[in-house]
């Protein structure tokens, strides 16, 4: 029972600490943009990008379903 209430435990603080990176990375079939980091990467290979280029993304990205309606 210990075990259990310490794996558990360990889980919440992992969680509690980690989950806001999970939340400022956006992945769009095999782009991933990380807004806090300000890396890109297609197919796990980092695209070196200007700040224009990728606020220019980001922003696309986040209005991925307006932008893509015609």
């Amino acid at each position: 029972m210990e075990l259990i209430a310490r794996v558990k435990s360990a889980y919440r603080r992992y969680t509690k600490y980690n989950e806001k990176s999970e939340e400022n990375i956006i992945y769009i079939n095999g782009l991933e943009i990380d807004q806090d980091k300000h890396i890109c990467r297609l197919y796990e290979t980092q695209i070196e990008l200007t700040p224009m280029e990728f606020d220019i993304l980001l922003y696309l990205a986040q209005k991925k379903r307006k932008c893509s309606k015609f």
